[in-house]
């Protein structure tokens, strides 16, 4: 018996079934309260359906009295085709059908079909994180997937650029990011090589000074939720303390991914300022993102005296709404600071956060020491 769980990885995983004479019993593991179990007259293993050089295939039943019949040619098995009595050697790509037959010659149950593939190169490295902004030493690991047969394959790494070689150095378990860089690292096994991983590591951008007036003081005129979540003041969305990379925040708006806020804005508030980050209590979700936007409406009639103002960066025109900024996608434990210049005229400013394409909406997203300056 197999299950199938939700997740990153969708992949069956075998269950240990009880069996007390009369009955069977399992354990069913749940994800998010969800699980699909599959049962089968006979199975084939491994699961794993690709090598390098050969794999052992076998091809078990709980079915008493039955004969495995079976093909290695595309075939239909028939009663007349093979019987399975002992794992066989796949040297080469190899289509193996099986089916089970009674005492009578009947078939029992469908066909049981598997794809073996044999892989000339061999897979590339998984870095993680593959991305980062530094405001601390960040520790990369990297693994092979479905590695296999690969125990004697190595990882080598380039940092200045260029692709790797059998000459560049082995790429340890664990790598400490200190500085900018990228990283590119390959795996060379048996005169082969894979394609190219790479990892990117960028500086952060600075940290803007405390706000004169704090956002979260003030009543949003306009809120859009982010997934089941509540937008909290002072709080985060899962009504804790507000926590960016192990630092705690008194001040701020925890929310969520697919948010918005619109607030007031006064004549005498010049600047907008703000921290913003993935709260360390979202749940643990293997490369979540969030980004975070900050756009205004400027009141008709001002539009000439925001263009006046000029020399504003990354203002975009959107009919009554300008883009102010936009941060990149942020993963966890990390802070980005915000400071931007309120255009003449700005009577609304909205805050929105968005999950990114690998981010199921469940990150939690921080918006702390926020707020404006007024000169």
């Amino acid at each position: 018996m197999d299950v199938l769980n939700p997740g990153n990885s969708w992949a069956w995983k075998d269950i240990a079934v009880n069996d007390n004479g009369t009955d069977l019993s399992m354990e069913i593991p749940l994800v998010r309260g969800c699980a699909l179990v599959r049962i089968s007259s006979a199975r084939m293993t491994p699961a794993r359906r690709y090598f390098y050089e050969s794999t052992q295939v076998s091809i078990e039943t709980g079915v008493g009295e039955a004969t495995i019949h079976f093909t290695l040619d595309g075939q239909e098995p028939t009663v007349s085709s093979p019987v399975w009595t002992v794992p066989i050697a796949i040297t080469t790509n190899t289509t193996v059908k099986a089916r089970l037959f009674s005492a009578k010659g009947e078939p029992i149950g469908g066909i049981l079909r598997e794809e073996f593939v044999k892989i000339i190169r061999p897979p590339a490295p998984e870095l993680e994180p593959a991305t980062g902004f530094l405001q601390q030493p960040i520790t990369m690991v990297h693994r092979l997937p479905d590695a296999g047969e690969l125990t004697d394959a190595k990882i080598r790494f380039t940092v200045d650029g260029s692709e790797p070689t059998e000459a560049s150095p082995i790429l340890s378990p664990t790598y400490l990011v200190e500085n900018p860089l990228t990283i590119k690292a390959k795996t060379f096994w048996r005169g082969q090589m894979s394609e190219t991983s790479t990892a990117k590591f960028n500086k952060t951008s600075p940290m803007p000074p405390t706000p004169t007036v704090y956002i979260s003081d003030f009543k949003p005129t306009q809120e859009k939720l982010g997934g089941r979540w509540t937008n909290r003041f002072d709080k985060s969305a899962a009504d804790q303390p507000l926590q960016i990379s192990g630092k705690v925040f008194e001040k701020g708006i925890g929310t969520h991914g697919g948010s918005e806020l619109v607030f007031d804005v006064k004549p005498e508030w010049k600047r907008f300022v703000a921290k913003v980050g993935i709260d360390d209590r979202t749940p643990k979700l293997p490369n979540a993102t969030v980004s975070f936007s900050v756009k205004v409406e400027v009141q008709t009639g001002n539009e000439e005296a925001a263009k006046a103002a000029g020399g504003q960066a990354n203002i975009i025109a959107m009919g009554g709404i300008r883009s102010l900024v936009e941060t990149p996608r942020l993963m966890s434990k990390c802070i980005w600071g915000i400071n931007v210049a309120l255009p003449p005229g700005t009577n609304k400013l909205r805050l929105q956060t968005w999950n990114g394409d690998n981010s199921p909406n469940t990150s939690h997203a921080d918006w702390v020491d926020a707020g404006f300056l007024e000169k």
